[in-house]
Formats: C-alpha cells, structure tokens, sequence
C-alpha cells in the first residue's frame, strides 16, 4: 500500500501539461479583483444600500458554486477538461470585462453572475486533476504549489484591482482580461485515465467526510470572507486611506498564503497530523490583530496571517478530500469541497446582513463572531487526526 502512495496514475502528463494545470490557478481568484475597490463602488453608487453594492464582490459566487457542481458532475465524462476550461474562461472574460462599458449597477451584477458561472467552470479543473493524476505526498505538494499559483495571481489581479480603482472605478473590470491566460492554457491541459473519471463504484460519492470537509471549507470562508470584503473600509475608517493601501494588505495575505502554499508539501511531510490545526490557530491570530489593531502594521499584518493560514488550510483540505473521496468520485468531491467554500462567499452577504440586523454594523461585528468560531475549529482539529491511517485488516 505505501508503495503505491506516491504513484503518479498517468503516464502522458508532460512537463508543458503541468504547467497549464498550474498556470490555470493563477486565474481562480478572479472574483477578488473588486476586493480592494469595494469603498470605490461605495462611494461612486452611493444611493444604494452598501449590501446591495457589496453583491458586486458576493453575487459571483453564486453562479460559481452552480458552475463547480456542474464541472464534478460531467467533466470527464460529457466533456473533457479542455473544452470546460475553453467554454469557462470565454465566459469568464466577456462578464468579467463587460461592465468597464456600464454605468447601471443592476446590469453590472448581471455581468458578474455570468463572470462567475465561467469562473465556477474553471476553478475546479486544476484541482481535481491534480486530485485525479496524483496520490500521496507528490498530490498534496502539487496541490500546495497550487495554492501558491493561485495566490500569486491573486497579488496581482488584487493589486492591480486596487491600483486601476484609483484611477477610475469602471477600469477595476479590465483586470478579467486574465482569463486570456486561462483559454491558451486550456488547450494544453492533460485528461486523467477514463478509469479514474468514470469508474463505478457501489455507494453514492457524498460521503461523511467529504461533507465535513465540504463544511470546514464553509465555515471558514464565511468567517474570513467578511474581513476581506471590508479591508477597504476598516483601513479607510481607521487609517483614512485610500483602495491603493487596503490592497496592499490584500496583497500581503495572498502573499503569504501563497508563501505557505509553497511549502505545503514540506510541511505535510512532517507534520500532516498537525496541518489544519496549525493552519487554524495562525488564522484566528490574524483575525485578533485585526480587531484591535489600530495602526498599519497591525492591521496589514494580521490580514496576513489569516492569509497564512488559508494557504495552509486549504490544501490540507484537498489533500484530506483526495485522500477520502471513493474511487472514481475524485472530480466531484473536489468540486463539492469547493463549491461549499465559494457558496460561503455568496452567502456571507446575507450573514452581513443578518449581522447588521443584529449588532447594528456589518464591520467589525463578524470580525469578533469570527475569533471564537475559528478558536473552536482549531481545538476541534487538535482533537481530531484528518490522516489517520486506516489499520491493515488482518488476513
């Protein structure tokens, strides 16, 4: 058994292949572009409620989380992994660009629900190739150097978000020009074996764990969605600063998500037990310095420990989903721990709502639910071994 664990399960995926697989990351956090330039579109649809203006960063996710369950449920099978991420990315650029040319906020998020839905086609694909192509601690580096991808592309795409809304806020849209990266990739992509992708196995793939681990993933976008959404308005409130800083900060959580994603691997190595515990308990420090922290450093540096600790978090997370998932089922257990992360960020702008309706504001309220929320995660997953081995039943 351990001599299969690092097994590679296809023999044609070639250096140029991998490439694309990792390239295609770098596109995933498209949906943060609008990140930093949130106090922008505050300001410039002002009759508005801040909620409904919000939706421009949440409405994606919705149409998203409907593209991810459609990706696991046909590719490979109706449709290859290349003509999904084709058909993805061309959606992905015509919504994503479009309201550079509208002023009128309702068809704008018309705009954004097709961004996202050709988002929600793409942002699967890398990981459940990788899920499906690879096993062991090969599968969970790989799966960490995606998280690094996918957080490099998020400093710029946030960055550029932030420096573009400065100018103008309508030019924060031209940045969805990257999903051209993604449709050259995608004529490059390997396929997995047919086995792994159509393979019949007895039992639904809906899991146990697979549905715990698609509820962590929730859990914890939800609790740290928030804090990204009104990283311009803390830092504007606190710092009277303009989308150029608050960028900054968003730039330094991807970083060092990014950082921590890199070297995954290592750490699954030799502290696989400890992953999500570690990667929890750096987050809830992130969400502390945040709170009460009232000058830059301590704010930026607490954006980026939660940043730090997701790039920890969420590779554990498909690692433990590959590692769970039934034979043959690897695609759409992927695709579902994912989607439950992306449908928490859809949903997070009701739960502001619901906060606000609560506490009287939808700012620093989720920030203070947050810290006991992700403190309980952390003690639960030093209770709880993800990667304990399964005994050997004896003959």
């Amino acid at each position: 058994m351990s001599e299969n664990e690092n097994k590679v399960n296809t023999k044609n995926v070639t250096i140029v292949g991998l490439i694309a697989i990792m390239a295609i990351f770098l596109v995933n956090r498209g949906v943060n572009i609008v990140t930093p330039a949130m106090n922008t579109f505050y300001e410039h649809f002002s009759e508005y409620s801040q909620e409904t203006v919000a939706m421009i960063s949440t409405l994606p996710n919705l149409t998203l989380v409907i593209g991810t369950l459609i990706v696991g449920a046909i590719v490979g099978k109706r449709f290859s992994f290349k003509s999904m991420a084709i058909l993805g990315s061309v959606l992905y650029l015509i919504g994503g660009v479009a309201p550079y040319f509208i002023d009128s906020l309702y068809v704008i998020l018309g705009c954004r629900l097709l961004f996202g839905f050709g988002l929600g086609l793409v942002y699967p694909l890398s990981n459940a190739l990788i899920n499906g192509l690879y096993e062991g601690d090969k599968r969970a580096t790989l799966l960490g150097y995606g998280t690094f991808m996918l957080n490099i592309g998020g400093i710029i795409l946030q960055t550029l978000g932030g420096i573009l809304a400065d100018i103008d806020w309508q030019l924060t849209f031209i940045a969805h020009a990257v999903a051209v990266l993604s449709l050259v990739c995608a004529f490059l992509l390997p396929e997995p074996p047919k086995k792994e992708e159509v393979a019949k196995t007895k039992g639904g793939w809906l899991t146990g764990p697979v549905l715990v681990i698609g509820i962590v993933f929730f859990i914890y976008m939800l609790m740290a969605y928030p804090v990204m959404l009104n990283v311009s308005v803390i830092f504007s409130d606190r710092l009277a600063t303009g989308a150029a800083v608050s960028s900054t900060a968003l730039s330094l959580y991807t970083a060092l998500a990014a950082v921590s994603g890199f070297f995954f691997g290592a750490l699954f190595k030799f502290v696989k037990r400890w992953c999500l515990f570690i990667g929890f308990i750096i987050a809830t420090i992130g969400m502390v310095m945040v709170n009460y922290g009232q000058d830059y450093i301590v704010l930026t540096v607490g954006v980026g420990l939660i940043g730090l600790g997701f790039g920890i978090i969420m590779p554990a997370l498909l690692a433990w989903c590959g590692k769970v998932a039934p034979e043959g089922k690897v695609s759409i257990c992927t695709s579902f721990a994912l989607a439950l992360m992306n449908l928490a960020g859809f949903v997070s702008s009701f739960y502001l709502s619901g906060v606000a309706a609560v506490f009287g504001e939808s700012v620093y309220a989720p920030i203070e639910i947050a810290i006991p929320v992700l403190a309980i995660m952390t003690i639960l997953f030093i209770i709880y071994n993800p990667f304990k081995e399964k005994k050997a039943a004896s003959a």
